[in-house]
């Protein structure tokens, strides 16, 4: 084992991993603590409904609110039903039909006319991104097998997935009658289940998804990562911290905690000091183990537009203007040096100096191009980023979008690649189009906006 499976170093975290009941979620819902409840919260029938916040946390949610920044003039509404049939008709619909098996376990491979195929060998991740895929589904068109499909993905996660011997976190690999085909624990999959549990509390108002979700950040213990007090594992690289910042966002989110919060800004600082290039503007993907720039390294473009958008949602629980400020920068770097100036594709990787390092192109770059460039023209009234929002878009639906049974191929013009794999469950595709339908007003099943 290579990465976190430890209780939490701080006596008092210890205390409460060491004996969570299944009713720990108490400990964390809103009210408790109603200094950090800083995000607008659902009704009062929603999962989470909380006192009023004071003044300044009322502002920080008012910032991060789809209808402090809307206007009838939004340029995405014209095609809010394509994406909501993107999302519907071309990810959550098929994959419910055709990998969601009656006991839960989501069937990664898929081809293209989304029939499962092959060896079925579930991951944490698929696992995970299935949860919110159904969880973005029933929240967009409230259908009851979507809530069905996610109570039961998520319940697998829970009956099937939970490793032996390190209480509150999960194994790698399970087969679909849930054995265990690798106990493997790497931090990356724990923030998925953290992710996806705070998705599914939110969707169904069942406290154990939260209960577990809360076990698990406990256990990982963000502090420990961050300072490096495991001696087995450095938090060097951008794809984990990231995910790990997404995670704890959702989950304060979720049920929002002061303490919560605090661990949120210990890993977005955390980001902001070693990972961003604060003269350029870019996040470098990986460090050396001291924390420096790995040298010759690579700038992942889609991350760099990922990341720019979880630092501006942040805004919504308030963090620091610092992050938001940031995550501007990066997605006007990205923007400028990412995206090919004539067809709009969004190339894998770049090197230090802006050249294309690696010209894959693949699904998610384009989606969470889109996605963090619609937030920040909408959110950000950033209005300069729309021809390279249409640009991308442009590309995307010539190049990815399958016009025979919908979805997204996985790389351009590759429909032979299927729809399903180890890391293509339709994840990035769904966060794209949930936050389209945010911007343009879309209410969701269970409050104002999905968690992200």
């Amino acid at each position: 084992m290579t990465e976190v499976s430890h209780f939490a170093s701080d006596p008092v975290r210890r205390r409460l991993a060491l004996s969570v009941p299944l009713s720990l979620a108490s400990l964390w819902l809103p009210g408790c603590d109603q200094s950090s409840s800083t995000v607008a919260q659902p009704p009062a029938s929603g999962p989470a409904a909380a006192p009023a916040a004071p003044a300044a946390a009322a502002a920080a949610a008012a910032a991060g609110s789809p209808a402090s920044v809307k206007s009838a003039s939004n340029f995405l509404t014209a095609d809010a039903h394509w994406y909501r049939e993107l999302l519907l008709g071309g990810n959550a619909r098929p994959r419910l039909k055709a990998a969601v098996a009656p006991n839960g376990f989501y069937s990664p491979n898929i081809t293209r006319d989304w029939k499962v195929t092959g060896e079925q060998r579930g991951t944490l991740i698929t696992q995970t991104r299935a949860i919110y895929v159904m969880a973005a589904g029933y929240e967009v068109s409230a259908e009851p097998a979507f809530q069905d499909a996610l109570v039961r993905t998520a319940d697998f996660l829970l009956l099937k997935c939970r490793h032996p011997t390190e209480p509150g976190l999960w194994v790698k690999e399970i087969a679909p009658d849930g054995k265990i085909l690798d106990p493997e624990v790497h931090v990356y999959g724990q923030m998925q289940a953290i992710f996806a549990l705070a998705h599914a509390y939110r969707s169904t108002n069942e406290k154990r998804f939260l209960d577990a979700a809360l076990t698990t950040w406990l256990n990982v213990d963000i502090r420990a990562l961050v300072s490096g007090k495991r001696p087995d594992y450095a938090l060097t690289g951008l794809n984990v911290a990231m995910h790990t910042f997404e995670a704890i966002l959702a989950l304060n989110r979720a049920s929002p905690s002061r303490v919560l919060l605090d661990d949120l800004n210990v890993i977005g600082e955390h980001i902001l000091k070693y990972f961003l290039n604060e003269k350029e503007g870019y996040f470098y993907e990986h460090l050396t183990e001291d924390l420096k720039p790995l040298p010759g390294g690579e700038i992942r473009v889609g991350h760099n537009f990922e990341m720019a958008f979880l630092f501006s949602r942040a805004a919504a629980v308030g963090l620091p203007a610092k992050f938001h400020e940031a995550g501007g920068r990066v997605v006007d770097f990205a923007a400028a040096h990412g995206i090919h100036a004539t067809n709009g594709s969004v190339p894998h990787e770049l090197t230090y100096d802006r050249a294309v390092r690696d010209p894959l192109l693949v699904f998610w770059c384009h989606a969470e191009a889109l996605r963090a460039i619609a937030h920040f023209v909408v959110q950000r009234q950033r209005a300069a980023l729309r021809p390279k929002f249409d640009a991308v878009l442009g590309f995307t639906k010539a190049h990815f979008i399958d016009p025979t049974y919908g979805g997204w191929y996985r790389t351009a013009d590759r429909p032979d690649q299927g729809k399903g794999s180890d890391w293509f469950a339709g994840y990035h595709e769904a966060m794209l189009c949930t936050e389209i339908l945010r911007l343009t007003d879309q209410r969701f099943k269970s409050g104002q906006e999905m968690l992200l």
